[in-house]
């Protein structure tokens, strides 16, 4: 409610200033000579005013006033409501300074995976968000302008792939079940140290296959991201 007062009152102050600057102008320059919606090159706005101080000099004088005063308002509107209220907005409401990583809480987490929760976060947020992807369903003769697609596209593939990224962890967790299960028997145990496992070998080999892959793919995915980062706004 404050924010649509804030935006309304200026908005309608001006169109009333500026209309009335208009209106006093137009009787500045006499019938005939009124403004067109059109506009004016400089020099052609330069001789609408010397006819306007010429033919209507008070009518000209009280146009000019209302334009000064036009100017001061905005000034000092933005400067004593519009700042102040947006900076408080911004500072303790929408916190858009602020980002959740949506990483688990009350563990440790390198920064590699920091980066990787933080930007992926970011993407899945600006998504739901501000759905970019509306352009993928439009017709092509709307003439949507490439680096848009080319970010809904980048968009979509980085959200699907993050919406996935649990499964995937949890398929790696799920080979770790697939170890033999190790002997409680001490003679055994000690008698088989320098006896390569071979299955428990493999078994590390497929994990390892696995994260690096999983890692490799997160890796493009952020380059990807980097590249369409222009494209990301509101």
């Amino acid at each position: 409610m404050i924010k649509r007062i804030i935006n309304w009152f200026p908005t309608n102050v001006e169109k009333i200033l500026s209309s009335a600057s208009t209106y006093f102008f137009n009787k500045a320059l006499g019938k005939g000579n009124e403004l067109n919606e059109l506009g004016y090159s400089s020099e052609g706005w330069n001789e609408k005013r010397t006819l306007a101080k010429k033919n209507g000099a008070i009518w000209f004088f009280i146009s000019e006033r209302l334009d000064d005063i036009d100017i001061f308002f905005s000034v000092w509107w933005r400067k004593l409501i519009d700042d102040p209220y947006y900076y408080v907005m911004y500072r303790w409401i929408w916190k858009s300074h602020l980002i959740n990583s949506g990483l688990p809480k009350g563990k440790y987490h390198d920064m590699d995976n920091q980066m990787l929760y933080v930007i992926m976060n970011m993407i899945k947020k600006y998504v739901d968000d501000e759905n970019p992807l509306w352009v993928l369903d439009e017709p092509p003769n709307r003439n949507i302008p490439r680096y848009q697609i080319e970010t809904a596209i980048v968009c979509k593939e980085a959200y699907d792939w993050w919406k996935n990224y649990p499964n995937r962890l949890q398929q790696i967790e799920d080979i770790y079940e697939e170890l033999p299960e190790q002997t409680d028997d001490v003679y055994n145990m000690f008698s088989n140290l320098n006896k390569p496992d071979k299955r428990r070998m493999e078994i590390y080999d497929k994990i390892h296959k696995e994260k690096e892959k999983l890692d490799k793919e997160a890796e493009n995915m952020l380059i990807k991201i980097m590249k369409v980062r222009g494209g990301l706004w509101s």
